[in-house]
C-alpha cells in the first residue's frame, strides 16, 4: 500500500508503480496482478440500537485496514449482542439489551483510534509503523465498570429484571 495525499492522483502504470515502490522500499516488483485506488473511511455509529434495530460490525464502525482489527471487533459485537438476544428470547428483561452499546462502542472507538494511528504512521514509509502490540490482540478487553460488571466507582447503576 502506498499512501497518497488526498489531492494526489496516482499513476497506476506498472512501471511507474514498480519504480515508486522501489524508491520507498528498495525492493523490486514484477508482474503486478492487481492494483487499485483505496481511500479509507473511518466511522463510528452514534448509537448501536434504535428500537428493535441493532448495528454490529461494519455497520457500526469502519476502520482503516492498518490494524487488521475490523473483523475481530465485528465478531465481538455479534457475540456480545447474540448472547443477550438469546437471554431476552428466553425470558430475561429487554433492558439487558441496553448494555450492548455501552459495552461495545467504547471498544470500537479505541480500535478506530489505534488503526487510524497506525495508518497515519504509513506517512513515514516504514513497515515498522505497522508494528503490532498487546493492544492489537484485543485479549485484554473487559467490561468492568460497565452495566453488567460495575465497579465501586460507577455512578450510573443498571438493573435487569
Amino acid at each position: 500500500m502506498i499512501k497518497l495525499s488526498p489531492d494526489e492522483t496516482p499513476d497506476l502504470d506498472e512501471s511507474a508503480l514498480a519504480a515508486y515502490f522501489h524508491k520507498l522500499t528498495g525492493f523490486r516488483l514484477y508482474n503486478i496482478t492487481w492494483k487499485s485506488i483505496f481511500r479509507p473511511n473511518v466511522r463510528l455509529a452514534e448509537h448501536y440500537r434504535v428500537g428493535r434495530v441493532f448495528l454490529a460490525g461494519d455497520a457500526a464502525h469502519v476502520h482503516t485496514p492498518a490494524g487488521g482489527q475490523g473483523l475481530n471487533t465485528g465478531v465481538q459485537d455479534a457475540y456480545n449482542l447474540g448472547w443477550k438476544l438469546g437471554q431476552v428470547i428466553a425470558g430475561t428483561s429487554d433492558s439487558l439489551l441496553e448494555s450492548y452499546e455501552v459495552e461495545r462502542q467504547p471498544i470500537a472507538a479505541r480500535v478506530l483510534g489505534k488503526s487510524s494511528e497506525l495508518y497515519s504512521g504509513l506517512k513515514k514509509h516504514r513497515l515498522s509503523g505497522l508494528k503490532r502490540g498487546d493492544e492489537d490482540r484485543q485479549l485484554g478487553i473487559t467490561y468492568h465498570g460497565g452495566p453488567l460488571a460495575p465497579d465501586a466507582a460507577a455512578t450510573k447503576k443498571y438493573t435487569f429484571d
